[in-house]
Formats: C-alpha cells, structure tokens, sequence
C-alpha cells in the first residue's frame, strides 16, 4: 500500500515548531518592538499634539529668557496623561514652566541723588529665571502630587533618546556626542576667556562635559559641566566678574553658588563644602568664593563646573583653548 505524503510523524512535528516559531516572531515584530519603542518615545497621534508641546516650550523661553526642553515637558505628560495626548494642551505645556524654571528676585544695589543733592538709596528687585535641573523638576511633580515616586524611572525612559518631529515623522539626533573614557585626563588652563575656578595644580579632568552613563543611577545622561578632582576646602575662584545670584543647595549638585556675568552667561560651582560669597555680591575673575566639597549626589570630591549661555549649558572648555 503506498505512503501517504505528509504522514511522517518526526516531519510534522518539524513543520509544527516551525509553524509555531515563526507566530512566536511575528508576534515579537508586530507586539513586542512597538512596546519597547513606546517605553522610549512619547508616542502622539498627529502633528499637532507634538506641537503643543514646542509652542509651550517656545511661550516659556518668550516668557522667562530660558530655553526648555519641549521633549522633557511631553515626557512629564506621557507619563501623567497616559498617552493620552488628546487631553493636553499648548495652556498646558506651558503650565509646566514654574517645574522647569526657576524665579528669583535678585536685589540691584543702586544710589541716587536727589535735586538738592542728597543721595539716597534707590535699590530695585530684578527678575531672574534659570532652569531648573530635570531631577530637581521631577521631584517637585512628586511633592504636588502630579507624579509618582515610582513613575520617574517611567519618565526618564522617554527623555532617553533625543529626537525630533516634523510632519509627524520622528528622527534621532542620534549619539555622536557620547563621552569617551580617553576623554579624561590632565588639562591645562590658558588664560583667556575666563580664569580657572580653582587651583592652577588641579587640573585633571574625571569627567567631561557630554553624554555619559551617570556614575549613580547607570543611566545615559548630558553631564552639563566639567568636573575637577579637588580635596575638600579646596578654594573655589569666579571664572569671571559678576554678580553672585545664588548660594542654594541644588539636589544632586550639592551646594552649589551661582555668577550672573551679565551678557547671557552664568557660571555655577557645585558640590561644595561651604560659601565665602553671599548673594547680591559683586565679584572679580579670580575671587574666592567657595570651599570645595563632596556634597549632593557625588562619588567623591571634586568641583563641577558649570557654564551657561542663556539657560543652556555648554563646554566650558571652549573658553580656555
């Protein structure tokens, strides 16, 4: 009697598995990529719903001089509307701003002179904005109730990636600006721009300014200054003159003090041990300001310094070479 074709008991079971391996792929093709993909990406529907959140960012930068992250201020609603973007708004991107930027009344030391020649203090309050660091924003979602404790690791996944959106078609910029481990090493300072903010013999450099996986949490994250190994009580200098506009504990940065040089750029020193200038205080390139330290969220002491144009952060090596 002959065979019937198919009726290999070991040939069907191969054909089954295979049958089954390839449902199970197709399944990881259409389900599984897309999860992962969504955990990264704050995911909108149209144009539109992107573009609240450029319009918000580009109203608060009008608003306060300083320039926010549009794609940080829709990871913050990812998380809090659940995707549902539908519900957001441009009034409600820019109602994140007092989370992103921060306000300060910085009093303007000034004498005048009155029509009998009597002078007289005329002292006046500036508005100062700067921005806030995202850790610092997220925290602040958390005290108000807006976010979960457990729910930031959920934001900081969605800000991972760079991107940018046109015509609803997303683009990486990629990570060319990653940091790399012989990025590091011995610098020498040249009087230029701007003076070293520390001992001349300290100029060893642990870590750059640019992506790099941050040494506490493990993630990939913009270190915004350049840090420099120092003992603590090692003295702090001002890069530039200015005038200090804060002496604040900044989370993560530790105590940290802050230079308003007065063309768009500011200058911050952080993690440090104590302050020897005060707010308000006008200060020469060269004066001492502070003592270094091990404070906020630091590995071990060192000065992080920090330059910014206009709110945003830059390489503060650009200056010496």
């Amino acid at each position: 009697m002959a065979r019937i074709a198919g009726s290999d008991p070991e040939k069907a079971i191969k054909i089954g598995l295979g049958i089954v391996f390839g449902v199970l792929m197709l399944i990881m093709l259409l389900f599984a990529a897309p999860i992962a993909f969504i955990k990264h990406m704050p995911l909108g529907s149209s144009q539109d719903e992107y573009d609240y959140y450029t319009k918000g960012a580009e109203q608060i930068e009008t608003v306060t001089g300083v320039k926010v992250s549009w794609q940080y201020i829709m990871a913050v609603d990812a998380v809090i509307l659940d995707q549902n973007f539908k519900k957001s708004s441009v009034e409600r991107a820019y109602g994140y701003k007092d989370y992103f930027v921060r306000e300060e009344q910085v009093k303007v030391e000034k004498t005048c002179t009155d029509a009998k020649g009597k002078s007289y203090d005329c002292s006046y309050y500036e508005t100062h904005y700067y921005l806030r660091d995202f850790d610092e924003t997220l925290q602040m979602l958390v005290a108000d109730g807006k976010l979960k404790q457990d729910q930031i690791q959920e934001v900081m996944d969605k800000v991972e990636y760079v991107f940018n959106v046109s015509d609803g078609k997303i683009s990486f910029e990629g990570d060319s600006g990653d940091v790399e481990e012989d990025d590091t090493g011995i610098f020498q300072p040249v009087d230029g721009a701007m003076g070293w903010p520390t001992e001349q013999n300290l100029t060893r450099i642990s870590s750059p300014f640019g992506w790099r996986t941050h040494p506490i949490t493990g993630r990939k994250k913009l270190h915004k200054g350049t840090d420099i190994p120092a003992p603590i009580g090692t003295n702090v200098y001002a890069a530039r003159a200015g005038r200090v506009v804060s002496t604040s504990w900044a989370g993560s940065g530790g105590n940290m003090v802050a230079i308003d040089h007065g063309d768009g750029m500011t200058t911050k020193y952080m993690h440090l041990n104590s302050f020897v200038a005060r707010p308000g205080q006008s200060v020469e390139a060269g004066q001492l300001i502070a003592k270094s330290g091990n404070t906020g969220g630091s590995t071990g002491p060192h000065l992080h310094f920090q330059v910014e144009i206009n709110g945003e952060s830059v390489n503060a090596m650009q200056y010496y070479r």
